[in-house]
């Protein structure tokens, strides 16, 4: 793996689902890729959101997350065109994604086998993202190994959202213990923000208590998320002049440094 480059690998991970994970590295990804960086997107998650989203129409058969983990192909083979210029896609074969999981469970050094499928594969690429799991099982224990970095999404419309965060505070806690430091957590990123609602004040106002560093950018609630996703593609390069796609393009700015390049 590329570790000379800082947050060149970056697990997107939450122990809760709703919180907008696919979301940001989807348009994270966008951003990236807009502002001339190559990226890898690696879907994790048996729900498959980022695949559905990013996979073509036309696309034919091809190797997916499964056979990577397997080792029956390297991440060359497994990475696939997506609908986003500039993004390449490891896609995730589904619900079979959890029967792996469980065969995993039984392998020699079952925390780190998506790092060493990774290892010195990741050159081509100047961002890889791996959208993780709404839990905080063995594959997103497998994201924090091989990772650089981690981004922490809170919903700030859902104070379940507490549990999820302290959960990942520990599980990444125990994961640099191992790894002598690594991953650093980049941030919390707060997402479907509703800065006049009541949740917002009170789960804002309680988020420094985790002593974590949070992301100054705030992504906005917006229905032009959903209407990205039925497109199968991001905001950011579907609408890029609307509030979520901006605060988006701010965000990759702030956590990647990512340049952005003026909107037409």
């Amino acid at each position: 793996m590329s570790a000379h480059r800082a947050d060149h690998v970056i697990a997107i991970a939450q122990g809760k689902g709703g919180v907008g994970k696919t979301t940001t590295a989807m348009n994270l990804a966008a951003a990236a890729a807009a502002a001339g960086q190559r990226v890898l997107c690696v879907d994790l998650d048996p729900r498959y959101s980022l695949t559905r989203w990013l996979l073509p129409d036309d696309a034919g058969p091809g190797a997916s997350l499964a056979e990577l983990l397997r080792g029956d192909v390297d991440v060359a083979g497994a990475a696939r065109a997506s609908t986003l210029e500039g993004v390449s896609l490891i896609a995730s074969p589904g619900e079979p994604l959890e029967e792996i999981e469980q065969q995993l469970a039984s392998a020699d050094y079952r925390e780190e086998i998506l790092h060493d499928a990774l290892r010195d594969e990741l050159d081509p690429w100047g961002l890889v993202l791996l959208d993780c799991p709404a839990n905080l099982g063995l594959l997103t224990v497998n994201a924090l190994h091989a990772a650089d970095a981690v981004l922490v999404p809170v919903s700030m419309q859902d104070e379940g959202a507490f549990n999820g965060v302290a959960g990942m505070r520990d599980r990444l806690a125990a994961v640099q213990r191992r790894r002598g430091g690594a991953p650093t957590l980049r941030a919390l990123v707060r997402t479907r923000v509703q800065r006049d609602a009541a949740a917002y004040r009170e789960i804002n106002n309680a988020l420094p208590d985790f002593e974590l560093p949070i992301a100054v950018t705030e992504i906005p609630e917006s229905r032009f998320f959903a209407s990205a996703g039925a497109r199968r593609t991001a905001l950011v390069a579907w609408r890029p002049d609307v509030a979520g796609a901006v605060a988006y393009r701010a965000l990759a700015g702030e956590l990647l440094g990512v340049t952005q390049k003026a909107v037409a």
